[in-house]
């Protein structure tokens, strides 16, 4: 996919469409933009699963890959995260020192 240079206007959205070619488990975040590591800190990013397109052996319930040797039948997808509360709520998060990142411990 082309990288986004404009991003969403602020207070407003963007939608994107592309074709997903490749099987497996991928992870998008903001990138390439003013203040996007501020954005990935406070929780833009997330997991995308491309599905093979051919079914998967009989007896599972899933394919990872486009090899049968992925099947499963049973799966979890698990994103871990850490947020700083300073940075979270912030009035002008774009002002704030990456250098200070200190997320909370509970």
């Amino acid at each position: 996919m082309i990288p986004d240079l404009t991003g969403a206007p602020v207070g407003g959205m963007t939608s994107y469409e592309f074709t997903a070619t490749d099987p497996g488990t991928f992870l998008y975040e903001a990138g390439l933009l003013d203040n996007a590591q501020h954005q990935v800190a406070m929780g833009l990013y997330g997991a995308l699963v491309v599905r093979p397109t051919a079914a998967p052996p009989a007896g599972f319930t899933g394919q990872a890959y486009t090899s049968p040797a992925t099947a499963f039948n049973d799966e979890a997808l698990v994103v871990l995260s850490e947020i700083d509360p300073a940075l979270n709520n912030s009035a002008a998060p774009a002002s704030f020192d990456m250098r200070q990142y200190k997320p909370s411990t509970g």
